[in-house]
Protein backbone atom coordinates (compact mmCIF):
# COMPACT_ATOMS: atom_id res chain seq x y z
CA UNK A 1 0.00 0.00 0.00
CA UNK A 2 1.33 3.25 -0.98
CA UNK A 3 1.65 5.87 1.67
CA UNK A 4 -0.36 9.22 0.52
CA UNK A 5 1.80 12.03 0.84
CA UNK A 6 0.15 14.78 2.59
CA UNK A 7 -0.14 17.81 -0.02
CA UNK A 8 1.95 21.24 0.56
CA UNK A 9 0.18 24.47 0.73
CA UNK A 10 1.81 27.30 -0.63
CA UNK A 11 1.94 29.90 2.57
CA UNK A 12 -1.09 32.15 1.87
CA UNK A 13 -3.22 28.98 1.82
CA UNK A 14 -2.00 28.11 5.25
CA UNK A 15 -2.31 31.43 6.53
CA UNK A 16 -6.16 31.54 5.23
CA UNK A 17 -6.60 27.83 7.26
CA UNK A 18 -5.22 29.52 10.13
CA UNK A 19 -7.37 32.85 9.49
CA UNK A 20 -4.22 34.95 9.80
CA UNK A 21 -5.84 37.17 6.30
CA UNK A 22 -3.23 39.49 6.53
CA UNK A 23 -0.37 37.32 6.44
CA UNK A 24 -2.35 35.80 3.27
CA UNK A 25 -2.51 39.01 1.38
CA UNK A 26 0.96 39.20 2.43
CA UNK A 27 2.50 36.00 1.40
CA UNK A 28 0.57 36.28 -1.80
CA UNK A 29 1.78 39.87 -2.65
CA UNK A 30 4.98 38.34 -2.44
CA UNK A 31 4.84 35.54 -4.48
CA UNK A 32 4.54 38.32 -7.42
CA UNK A 33 1.61 36.35 -9.22
CA UNK A 34 -1.26 38.84 -10.43
CA UNK A 35 -3.90 35.48 -10.69
CA UNK A 36 -2.76 34.26 -6.75
CA UNK A 37 -3.27 37.38 -4.97
CA UNK A 38 -6.63 37.89 -7.25
CA UNK A 39 -7.58 34.85 -5.56
CA UNK A 40 -6.61 35.26 -2.50
CA UNK A 41 -8.43 38.61 -2.20
CA UNK A 42 -11.49 37.15 -3.97
CA UNK A 43 -10.92 34.26 -0.91
CA UNK A 44 -10.93 36.87 1.68
CA UNK A 45 -13.76 38.68 0.06
CA UNK A 46 -16.37 35.79 0.53
CA UNK A 47 -14.53 34.67 4.18
CA UNK A 48 -15.32 38.38 4.86
CA UNK A 49 -11.75 39.17 6.05
CA UNK A 50 -11.16 42.13 3.33
CA UNK A 51 -11.20 44.83 5.90
CA UNK A 52 -9.20 42.60 8.37
CA UNK A 53 -6.49 42.00 5.93
CA UNK A 54 -6.48 45.78 3.80
CA UNK A 55 -6.38 47.41 7.57
CA UNK A 56 -3.66 47.48 10.42
CA UNK A 57 -0.97 48.31 7.60
CA UNK A 58 2.26 50.16 8.42
CA UNK A 59 4.11 52.23 5.28
CA UNK A 60 5.81 48.78 4.84
CA UNK A 61 3.07 46.65 4.82
CA UNK A 62 0.92 49.17 2.47
CA UNK A 63 3.81 49.79 -0.14
CA UNK A 64 3.77 45.99 -1.82
CA UNK A 65 -0.08 46.16 -2.07
CA UNK A 66 0.43 49.96 -3.85
CA UNK A 67 2.55 48.62 -5.97
CA UNK A 68 0.45 45.89 -7.27
CA UNK A 69 -2.31 47.89 -7.60
CA UNK A 70 -0.54 50.08 -9.78
CA UNK A 71 0.90 47.66 -11.80
CA UNK A 72 -2.98 45.58 -12.40
CA UNK A 73 -5.81 48.30 -12.05
CA UNK A 74 -6.02 48.36 -15.74
CA UNK A 75 -5.50 45.07 -16.98
CA UNK A 76 -8.80 44.05 -17.67
CA UNK A 77 -8.89 40.52 -16.04
CA UNK A 78 -7.89 42.14 -12.73
CA UNK A 79 -10.03 45.85 -13.33
CA UNK A 80 -12.96 45.68 -11.90
CA UNK A 81 -11.62 43.33 -8.49
CA UNK A 82 -8.83 46.15 -8.43
CA UNK A 83 -10.80 49.16 -8.47
CA UNK A 84 -12.92 47.41 -5.30
CA UNK A 85 -9.91 47.02 -3.64
CA UNK A 86 -8.06 50.33 -3.96
CA UNK A 87 -11.10 52.59 -2.89
CA UNK A 88 -11.36 50.00 0.05
CA UNK A 89 -8.00 50.95 0.59
CA UNK A 90 -8.29 54.71 0.35
CA UNK A 91 -11.31 54.51 2.63
CA UNK A 92 -9.38 52.96 5.66
CA UNK A 93 -6.17 55.37 4.67
CA UNK A 94 -7.54 57.86 3.69
CA UNK A 95 -6.93 59.77 7.62
CA UNK A 96 -3.24 58.80 7.84
CA UNK A 97 -2.18 60.27 3.89
CA UNK A 98 0.02 62.50 4.73
CA UNK A 99 2.23 60.73 7.27
CA UNK A 100 4.52 58.80 5.29
CA UNK A 101 6.23 60.16 1.98
CA UNK A 102 6.56 57.11 0.44
CA UNK A 103 2.93 56.23 0.77
CA UNK A 104 1.84 59.38 -0.56
CA UNK A 105 4.05 58.83 -3.69
CA UNK A 106 2.76 55.30 -4.37
CA UNK A 107 -0.92 56.93 -4.16
CA UNK A 108 0.38 59.55 -6.39
CA UNK A 109 1.36 57.01 -8.66
CA UNK A 110 -1.57 55.33 -8.50
CA UNK A 111 -3.94 58.08 -9.39
CA UNK A 112 -1.72 58.92 -12.39
CA UNK A 113 -2.03 55.70 -13.92
CA UNK A 114 -6.18 55.99 -13.12
CA UNK A 115 -6.27 59.02 -15.05
CA UNK A 116 -4.24 57.83 -17.58
CA UNK A 117 -6.60 55.09 -18.21
CA UNK A 118 -9.23 56.85 -18.03
CA UNK A 119 -8.26 59.69 -20.83
CA UNK A 120 -7.48 56.72 -22.83
CA UNK A 121 -10.99 55.03 -22.13
CA UNK A 122 -12.23 58.36 -23.23
CA UNK A 123 -10.61 58.78 -26.55
CA UNK A 124 -11.34 54.87 -27.78
CA UNK A 125 -14.77 56.01 -26.68
CA UNK A 126 -14.49 58.66 -29.31
CA UNK A 127 -12.55 57.00 -31.48
CA UNK A 128 -15.80 54.30 -31.75
CA UNK A 129 -18.03 56.89 -31.71
CA UNK A 130 -16.12 58.41 -34.93
CA UNK A 131 -15.93 54.90 -36.82
CA UNK A 132 -19.60 53.85 -36.13
CA UNK A 133 -21.27 56.11 -38.49
CA UNK A 134 -18.64 55.21 -41.26
CA UNK A 135 -18.72 51.19 -40.03
CA UNK A 136 -22.76 51.59 -40.40
CA UNK A 137 -22.61 53.73 -44.11
CA UNK A 138 -20.28 51.12 -45.72
CA UNK A 139 -22.38 48.09 -44.37
CA UNK A 140 -25.44 49.68 -45.85
CA UNK A 141 -24.15 50.86 -49.56
CA UNK A 142 -24.95 48.27 -52.20
CA UNK A 143 -21.59 47.00 -53.81
CA UNK A 144 -21.44 47.11 -57.78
Amino acid sequence: VLARRKARLAPYDRALQKFQYGAALDAALAGGQPQVVASVLEELAARGGLTAALGGRDADGLVPLLDHLRKYIVEPRYARLLVGIAHRVIDIYAAVVGASAEVDEKLQQLQGRVKLEVALQADLRRLQGSLEPLLAASLGMPRG
